[in-house]
């Protein structure tokens, strides 16, 4: 190489630039397209936190809130697993679907679809003493009809639907253990509902 070639001969930082701006620009790309779906998700997060406060703020949810004290300040919460007339029906569609509420709530948190951290400090309490006040009813649920039932419920374990409303179950547990807050637990003995209704019938 002539002493004219070395003097024209690009230095070694431009040789050296194009590539590293190449990757500088397709780090920086994908750093922006990360940051917008981060953004696209957040957005969805927010929109859903916003319906879910409408939600909770609506004619109806009121209109079942209401009827779920009701029985329950009534006394008539675990009546209503059984309903006997037409009313009773009616109650039980309300109380059911304000409990498959907090389920839904608890499903969408699980999957990351709600902020935890935010819902928890809006509506934590509620959601801890919501279960606690509906526990014997889920209780009562998850439990077999009478006649599948033998005469120690250890022998039918599998009869326990453990599935139902577990994901409020695990809403309610969560939030009092970080609330520091008492969550009644399960009983899972079904003997006790049918030796109550049995008693009950022989009067």
């Amino acid at each position: 190489m002539n002493p004219i070639e070395i003097a024209t001969w690009p230095p070694l930082w431009v040789l050296l630039a194009g590539p590293t701006i190449l990757g500088i620009s397709s780090v920086t790309g994908l750093t922006a397209l990360l940051i917008s779906v981060r953004n696209q998700r957040e957005k969805r997060r927010l929109d859903t936190i916003i319906k879910t406060m409408e939600a909770e703020q609506s004619v109806r949810y009121s209109e079942i809130h209401q009827s779920f004290v009701k029985a329950r300040k009534g006394g008539t919460l675990l009546n209503l697993t059984e309903p006997r007339n037409d009313a009773e029906w009616e109650e039980r569609e309300k109380v059911l679907t304000y409990l498959n509420h907090y389920e839904l709530i608890g499903t969408a948190l699980r999957m990351n679809l709600l902020s935890y951290s935010i819902y928890r400090e809006w509506m934590g309490t509620v959601v801890v003493h919501t279960w606690n006040e509906s526990v014997k009813f889920i209780d009562k649920s998850r439990c077999p009809e009478s006649q599948s039932l033998g005469e120690n419920e250890e022998e039918n374990p599998k009869d326990y639907n453990q599935r139902l409303y577990e994901n409020f179950q695990y809403l309610a547990e969560r939030f009092a253990t970080d609330l520091k807050l008492k969550c009644v637990p399960l009983d899972k003995n079904c003997s006790r509902f049918y030796e109550t209704l049995s008693a009950g019938s022989n009067d």
